[in-house]
């Protein structure tokens, strides 16, 4: 009787375990089909940047599909699985009742602050070498898993002189992975925002999560990161309790 209970137990963990290693080995290996194409414009110095966009993922052969689209300030998504729809509201936590916390948005000053601590950081002598280690894992990555068919083009400027420098230095940093595939046009004069992108194609999952478990047992990485949360701080915070 012992004997067959435990016989049992050990059937339904390994049929467990292999239920787990499926659904693993699909979110590992199974491509995300994406077709996205977005306008991002900023008219004026002072207005908001707005974005037109349309998204369509689909994952096992349309099993999972999710649509977006984003147009004069308004957005529209829709989560499906197996064609019946699914409303992502209801897996959202509801927010304990008693205190709120609100996120201040933060000053001009203070965004190009961060933006240049970090910076600052990241450029350290100290951390050039992991820095190109860092760059030369996340490239291969995300040239293994993106689609080969995408495109950003367009004009870009910044705040100031310096943050529109640090763009064109990303570029080249990044660019075994961005040639041929970015034609930004930078403005060193003022403030201006006009891109235009698209993207078809199938993405891979593994190559990311390789890459990710590559980066992560870095350990000056790790230490980086830490040093850029003390420097660049959470944004401010500001608590109300209800009465």
């Amino acid at each position: 009787m012992v004997y067959t209970i435990i016989r049992w137990i050990g059937i339904l963990l390994l049929i467990l375990i292999g239920l787990l290693l499926t659904v693993l080995a699909l979110v590992l290996f199974a491509p995300i089909r994406l077709d996205a194409e977005g306008h991002l414009v900023q008219q004026e110095e002072d207005a908001h940047a707005a974005a037109d966009a349309d998204l369509e993922a689909a994952w096992l052969s349309g099993a999972v599909r999710f649509c977006a689209h984003a147009a004069g300030g308004q957005s529209a998504a829709r989560l499906s699985l197996f064609g019946f729809p699914v409303d992502p509201g209801r897996f959202r936590r509801k927010k304990e009742s008693g205190e709120e916390e609100e996120k201040v948005p933060l000053t001009l000053e203070e965004r190009c602050d961060k933006i240049i601590r970090t910076a600052e950081i990241v450029l350290n002598r100290q951390n050039r070498g992991m820095i190109r280690k860092t760059v030369q894992i996340a490239v291969k990555a995300l040239e293994k898993a993106l689609p080969i068919h995408w495109m950003i083009r367009g004009r870009a400027g910044f705040e100031t002189p310096d943050l529109t420098g640090m763009m064109m230095a990303l570029q080249g940093l990044l660019y075994p992975l961005v040639c041929g595939h970015t034609a930004i046009e930078p403005d060193f004069e003022k403030k201006c925002l006009d891109l235009t992108g698209a993207i078809h194609g199938k993405i891979r999952v593994y190559p990311l999560a390789a890459g990710a478990f590559r980066l992560y047992r870095i350990r000056e990485l790790r230490r980086m990161i830490g040093q850029i949360r003390q420097a660049a701080g959470g944004g401010r915070n500001v608590e109300k309790e209800k009465v």
